[in-house]
């Protein structure tokens, strides 16, 4: 998944019958609004693409994908439109503030590990370990 954001919902796949060639507007309902700053990416030729065009709106993005065009996923103009996308929303930063004498190996052991930031944090509520951090 593209490393500036998460998919709370997951990859969203299909496939849908169509006239060839003709386009598809495609409305997808979240059970959630769409957090700010979130974007509509696409699946294509190995890489997250972003959706031009997509409209996003309380809990719907909408958008248009042509059989055949840049955003089915198999390229062809066969009636079938293949259709790889996910909404990705920010993901949240996380401020640490580290005790005095934390050196920088500590913080560099520490950064993966839950346990150890939410101790330096002071706060094992406020720190939530993002897997996208790496």
């Amino acid at each position: 998944m593209d490393r500036r954001g998460q998919a709370l919902y997951g990859a969203i796949a299909f496939t849908a019958q169509a006239s060839p060639g003709s386009v598809l507007t495609l409305m997808l309902t979240f059970p959630q609004p769409i957090p700010q700053g979130a974007v509509l990416k696409k699946y294509a030729n190995g890489t997250w693409q972003d959706v031009p065009g997509s409209q996003l709106s309380g809990n719907m993005a909408t958008y248009q994908v042509q059989d055949g065009g840049a955003l089915d996923g198999d390229g062809q103009v066969n009636g079938q439109v293949v259709d790889p996308v996910a909404l990705l929303t920010p993901i949240p930063q996380v401020a640490v503030q580290y005790p005095p004498g934390f050196g920088a190996y500590e913080e560099l052991r520490c950064w993966a590990h839950e346990q150890c930031m939410a101790q330096a944090q002071g706060d094992p509520a406020t720190w939530r370990h993002s897997s996208a951090l790496g």
